[in-house]
């Protein structure tokens, strides 16, 4: 299956606030202290049933990435075992640029859409509020790629974040609760009801121990289900998330 992706910047960090207007860090040069504010308009990462990762983020930014001369910083990512097999991104200083068979390669980049269809056959102000999230289990694989990218282009044209900002897609139960366990659901629920806190904090408040919630939080946060605030503690971005599953019957 031709599909698609890009590799996270190793200089790139993002803190999202309630409002769902972060800060990009590095990702057009400025330091920490320097950071601009962005708006996170896609976030989708999606299982395969073979085991691999669709992921799609779409940041706009107020000036243009370095080597860039539109106003997206994005990163689409494909990749199997721990390995990208595909990828696009527009990493500060390398302008928009193509991952593929190890080798970077440059990306000529015209519109949102045609960077979407390109990646994806190689592998209003409430709206701008990060607000609700689904987390869905479906095995219909091929549907929820079309339905990623078409999302991820319509945020791209607009602008604007998509309804819902952040789906996370997982082809069985298996796989969704191999991420979501229910220790880590229950992180989820609690530091959602007690907003903003500390790992350590949050560990004493659900009686576990410091560590094993460090590495639940640094999971949950490499998907996107936690992000860090400005002044360095984990929040659930989201004011309701959405858990959808089907079961049908045999036809």
């Amino acid at each position: 299956m031709n599909l698609l992706a890009c590799h996270p910047a190793a200089t790139h960090q993002a803190f999202i606030c309630s409002n769902g207007v972060g800060f990009v860090a590095n990702a057009i040069g400025q330091s920490h202290d320097e950071m601009v504010a962005a708006i996170l308009v896609e976030l989708s990462k999606t299982v395969l049933p073979d085991g691999a990762i669709v992921e799609i983020v779409i940041w706009k930014v107020p000036e243009p990435v370095p080597g860039s001369a539109h106003f997206f910083k994005y990163r689409l990512f494909y990749g199997q075992d721990g390995q990208r097999v595909v990828g696009f991104d527009n990493e500060r200083g390398k302008g928009d640029h193509r991952h593929l068979d190890g080798d970077d390669l440059p990306y000529l980049f015209t519109t949102t859409s045609t960077l979407l269809r390109f990646s994806k056959g190689d592998c209003q102000e409430e709206a701008v509020n990060m607000r609700e999230a689904l987390i869905q289990v479906r095995a219909d694989s091929d549907a929820v790629l079309d339905e990623i990218f078409d999302r991820a282009a319509g945020a791209m044209r607009s602008g604007y974040p998509s309804e819902p900002v952040a789906v996370f897609t997982f082809s069985s139960p298996a796989q969704l609760f191999s991420i979501i366990s229910p220790k880590r659901w229950e992180l989820i629920e609690h530091l959602q009801k007690i907003g903003p806190s500390s790992i350590r904090g949050l560990a004493r408040s659900v009686e576990r121990d410091v560590k094993r919630v460090h590495d639940d939080v640094s999971l949950l946060s490499e998907w996107g289900i936690f992000q860090q605030t400005e002044d360095g503690k984990v929040c659930v971005p989201y004011d309701v998330i959405h858990a959808n599953f089907d079961l049908r019957a045999a036809a």
